[in-house]
């Protein structure tokens, strides 16, 4: 059996007897003797121990309420600004669509592109016409 006690602000002696295993301290007005059948000293900490094995699975969380992202309006999309990670804005969807074909498109929305499968030309619908793609004078 061990006790621990702490003994605080204490200027007397502390004697612990080897033939009994008393712990007296004196002098005091009333004199303290503890009795144990060992005496336990803490030592040293010792070095840190192994890694622990991995514990139990936790419990599964509760669902999810389904609700998205807050934020924006109708038609809008969520849109990366740079290449930080979750930096974003709410932007509007442009809807872009990529034609291949050899005629052109019948119906079509701003920023839709429309590549001529017979001359090789790349050209976006911009304020209600086809528009040439043109870079250097080169058409891509």
């Amino acid at each position: 059996m061990s006790y621990n006690i702490t003994i605080t602000d204490v200027t007397n002696e502390i004697v612990v007897s080897e033939e009994t295993n008393e712990i007296v301290v004196s002098p005091t007005e009333t004199q303290l003797i503890l009795s144990t059948d060992s005496i336990t000293v803490p030592g040293e900490t010792g070095p840190e121990g192994p890694q622990g094995d991995t514990g139990l699975t936790g419990p599964e969380g509760p669902p999810g309420t389904g609700d998205g992202l807050p934020g924006g309006t109708a038609g809008q999309v969520l849109k990366k600004i740079d290449n930080t990670d979750y930096n974003t804005v709410w932007a509007s969807d442009v809807g872009s669509v990529v034609y291949t074909q050899d005629s052109q498109p019948a119906s079509a929305v701003e920023g839709d592109r429309w590549f001529n499968t017979l001359t090789g030309q790349l050209t976006t619908y911009a304020s209600g016409a086809w528009q040439s793609n043109v870079l250097d004078g080169q058409n891509f």
